[in-house]
């Protein structure tokens, strides 16, 4: 997938070059995980609403793990670098508190808005997943490393 940096993580999704039915598995897996959570959606219920097979699934991820792990790497990856970097850029540009904080809510919020299963799935998985909150330690230890160098 193209490491673009993207603000809304379900329309990156839709813009990424990939075949039709891969790309209808990632939609239908972050719609299901973020509303039913990952032990509680099964791969039945993912091909389902997708429209596809489950052989269809097991074509482009070897497990269902593999398959949350490429929904959440990308937002690891890409998506809240982008947010912490404009948001810490844009802070400089307000002269008072209240404009300050005013922007902070409502930028913060609509990110949430925009994202809310992406955002979703990323925070349970980081509270109940050992592999994903490994893949999120590893990002952060390299942001550290190349913003301390």
């Amino acid at each position: 997938m193209n490491p673009t940096i993207f603000k809304n993580y379900r329309q990156w999704l839709l813009d990424q070059p990939m075949p039709k039915g891969k790309r209808s598995v990632l939609l239908a897996g972050l719609e299901l995980f973020a509303q039913q959570g990952f032990n509680g959606t099964s791969t039945a219920q993912i091909a389902d609403k997708a429209g596809v097979s489950q052989a269809t699934i097991f074509k482009y991820f070897k497990t269902k793990q593999d398959l949350l792990l490429s929904i959440l790497q990308p937002i690891i990856e890409n998506f809240f670098p982008l947010y912490r970097d404009d948001f810490l850029d844009s802070l400089s540009q307000f002269k008072t508190l209240q404009e300050l904080i005013h922007f902070i809510v409502r930028n913060r919020y609509q990110f949430l808005k925009d994202n809310a299963d992406a955002v979703l799935i990323f925070t349970t998985e980081m509270l109940t997943n050992d592999t994903a909150r490994e893949l999120f330690t590893n990002i952060i230890k390299k942001i550290t490393t190349n913003y301390l160098q």
